[in-house]
């Protein structure tokens, strides 16, 4: 149920927990940056990192997952609830996701093409090229075509909707970046500058939603205040559902293309 890591060089101390005859290894890192307060952070393989300041003692550790205990143990059962993590090779009848619906992988043949086409035509992603899958090279070419194309799509569903939703909430003097974020489905800084991650693009449209107003709402209110999740409830009522959603689904809509 519970995987452990290699302790890598960067972790120096490991602490542990029981759990149901089973010991759950935490891997301390301490900071010599000013950081101020102990986190825990739980990785999707269920890796558990303890971020600590330097000054901290053991003893304070200890007391700290002490008190995090119930709270780890329902992580780490939430995690293991999720769908399993997709591996992706492309191969023909390969599965794939756009706005929420399962797509099928068909590579097409053509010697010698201009270049490398890629259109959707359900339940079919087909991808029309003269690099097939036979070697690292071409695989990573390709996943790289399917990169921009999903991006590509990102952009011409994305911006109409961030407008449509921006006009609603009275909001101006914004700009959209769809990008590659690794862990974060989007992000707002105080410039008004909206990034949405394009694996976005993967999920159904009622959850792409909630994440384009959740990042607009961060235009009105830069934290998550009542007031925040007021302005979402206002634009969104339902957003609770959508959100509980992306949580328990996320782990179908991981970058294929740079594993």
């Amino acid at each position: 149920m519970f995987k452990h890591l290699t302790q890598s060089k960067t972790l120096n101390k490991t602490f542990y927990i029981s759990h149901q005859n089973q010991k759950i290894a935490i891997y301390l890192k301490k900071s010599s940056k000013r950081k101020k307060t102990i986190t825990l952070k739980i990785d999707k393989s269920q890796n558990i990192t303890l971020l600590a300041p330097i000054s901290v003692s053991d003893q304070s550790i200890q007391k700290f997952i002490s008190c995090k205990k119930p709270w780890l143990l329902k992580k780490i059962e939430e995690q293991t609830s999720l769908p399993p993590i997709p591996t992706y090779h492309l191969k023909n009848g390969e599965k794939y996701h756009f706005l929420g619906k399962e797509v099928y992988l068909q590579l097409i043949y053509q010697a010698n093409p201009k270049k490398t086409h890629i259109k959707l035509q359900y339940p079919y992603l087909e991808i029309t090229t003269h690099k097939m899958p036979t070697s690292p090279q071409n695989k990573k070419y390709l996943k790289k075509q399917l990169f921009n194309f999903y991006k590509e799509q990102a952009q011409k569903i994305i911006t109409p909707r961030i407008n449509h939703y921006a006009q609603k909430m009275e909001l101006k003097n914004f700009q959209l970046s769809i990008k590659k974020q690794k862990t974060r489905w989007g992000s707002c800084n105080n410039h008004g500058h909206i990034t949405i991650n394009w694996r976005s693009i993967m999920t159904p449209l009622e959850i792409l939603d909630y994440i384009i107003v959740h990042e607009l709402a961060h235009l009105k209110e830069m934290n998550h205040s009542s007031k925040f999740w007021h302005w979402v409830s206002t634009i969104l009522p339902d957003y609770q559902q959508h959100r509980k959603k992306l949580r328990t689904t996320e782990n179908k809509y991981i970058d294929f293309c740079y594993e």
